[in-house]
């Protein structure tokens, strides 16, 4: 009888254990991997901002298609990823757990059996309580939030353009990745229309706030001083030490050092945070006080023999602190679980996982250039930039065939190239 696999989420570290698994399987007899998704694509999150701030001259409608190619493969293409007779994916929301009879419930009362089961529901925008920042705050977690905010600039340009508002201000909560990118991204474009005479010096402002001492925190120190420097040499204003406490239509109130401020927002982007995907609460397996799954060294759910999990919804040890959430943090466990998957099919020991000491990390910064640490290597500029549109390429050519990765990389270079 086959050995029945499910995995939950099929985002970075979900897919990637499923396509791991293929290599593990053709050794073990017959198994059945089923990749579970409430979403019909996979998504390929590092370029939302590049969705976000991409096109501008044009309204979503006339260029939704081309922003989107680049950065996600939809369900049909899922035939062409899982391209084994071992893997197959299941379209469908979880919503429920029996670790009695081993089964995961599923919506409309589909239940799925499992002898081994992987949860990678990966993260959800975490909004802190904070007053009016769900209602009038956009956030930046996927494609629709990415088309939404780009929209909505749209329209303040087409705003000024007209001559309705003859200035205009963006808030950009949260100093991660994230936000960096996105407000650099989308202030270098505001300085080119500035040379092209669409803008006046003095018509917009961008404003990036977090409650950290710097941008760019989970990042080396080396790199996190760049991009503070690039983000005010484009026109920024970075407010650290700052925590957002309401967000209104048109407003978003500030405290910094006991001092409260109001800053002016046209439109507030929202990149301050993430939490576990509350399906978890569902599960019924042990959560941490932040609603994480909770792990050992093997990658295996606490008090558990059969269900492991990676990825932003699991917490990792990692020295005095845990693994960070990062792509290639959920690349790089998936490679471990789907090992230790397989020792468990075999009932052998489980290997333990040591995480990196450190993490290759590149930030775009507006235009043509980033900033990079790769162990002691640091590099900025054009050079990073290059080095960035590779590691895209490179996340395509790990899960589909060459002819599409090239395909799909270049679809999305190509448009994106044109804000640069």
């Amino acid at each position: 009888m086959a050995r029945k696999i499910v995995i939950l989420g099929a985002g970075f570290g979900g897919l990637k254990t499923a396509l791991d698994l293929e290599k593990f399987c053709t050794g073990l007899g017959e198994c059945e991997i089923t990749l579970v998704d409430r979403r019909s694509e996979h998504l390929y999150t590092p370029l939302l901002y590049e969705v976000a701030s991409g096109f501008l001259s044009k309204p979503n409608h006339l260029c939704r298609g081309a922003l989107r190619q680049g950065v996600c493969v939809s369900y049909d293409a899922y035939k062409t990823i899982l391209r084994s007779k071992w893997v197959k994916f299941k379209h469908g929301e979880v919503v429920g757990l029996d670790t009695p009879a081993q089964e995961v419930h599923l919506g409309g009362g589909e239940r799925l059996s499992y002898d081994v089961l992987l949860v990678a529901l990966g993260s959800e925008v975490a909004y802190y309580g904070i007053a009016g920042l769900k209602e009038y705050g956009f956030p930046l977690k996927n494609v629709r939030d990415a088309l939404n905010v780009r929209e909505r600039i749209f329209r303040l340009l087409e705003r000024y353009r007209t001559g309705v508002d003859p200035f205009f201000s963006i808030v950009v909560g949260g100093g991660g990745a994230t936000g960096v990118e996105f407000a650099a991204e989308i202030a270098h474009h505001f300085r080119e229309l500035e040379q092209q005479k669409f803008l006046k010096k003095g018509g917009w402002s961008v404003t990036l706030v977090d409650q950290a001492t710097d941008v760019l925190m989970a990042f080396p120190k080396a790199l996190r001083s760049c991009a503070q420097a690039r983000l005010e040499s484009l026109g920024i204003r970075v407010l650290l030490n700052t925590v957002v406490k309401e967000v209104t239509a048109d407003a978003v109130m500030v405290e910094t050092e006991g001092k409260k401020m109001r800053l002016e927002a046209d439109v507030t982007v929202w990149c301050g945070g993430i939490k576990p995907s509350s399906t978890l609460e569902s599960l019924g397996l042990p959560l941490g006080p932040k609603g994480h799954l909770i792990v050992d060294e093997t990658l295996r759910v606490s008090g558990s023999t059969n269900i492991f999990a990676i990825g932003d919804n699991a917490q990792i040890k990692a020295g005095e602190g845990f693994v960070p959430a990062l792509a290639q943090a959920a690349f790089t466990e998936a490679g471990h679980v789907a090992k230790n998957i397989s020792l468990h099919l075999q009932e052998k020991e489980l290997l333990p996982w040591v995480p990196p000491t450190s993490w290759w990390s590149i930030v775009p910064l507006g235009g043509k250039y980033a900033a990079a640490q790769i162990g002691p290597f640091k590099m900025m500029g054009t050079t990073a930039y290059v080095l960035r549109k590779l590691a895209d390429l490179r996340y395509w050519l790990m899960i589909l065939p060459v002819v599409d990765a090239f395909r799909v990389w270049f679809s999305g270079a190509s448009t994106y190239i044109k804000n640069d």
